[in-house]
């Protein structure tokens, strides 16, 4: 299975983690025009900051910019080989 990337310029991706850290999870994801994916991730924020505080909210955030940047998942990225 091949991943698709998307390279953006250092701007658009310096806007994309603006958006993940000062406005909202999923933020870059919405940039991208993936509502979808982008509204889950909003939701799975709220969910995990319910439970788990501001971990759970970062950590959605950082997935989404991940996810937005180079097209796989923060648990991906750390669990391939």
């Amino acid at each position: 299975m091949q991943t698709e990337t998307h390279n953006g310029t250092p701007v658009l991706n310096a806007v994309k983690a603006a958006g993940e850290a000062c406005v909202i999870p999923g933020a870059s994801l919405l940039l991208d025009g993936n509502i979808k994916s982008g509204a889950t991730h909003l939701a799975g924020a709220y969910v995990a900051r319910a439970l788990l505080g501001p971990i759970g909210w970062a950590y959605f955030a950082a997935d989404s910019f991940s996810l937005s940047v180079s097209g796989k998942n923060l648990f991906t990225h750390f669990s391939s080989k």
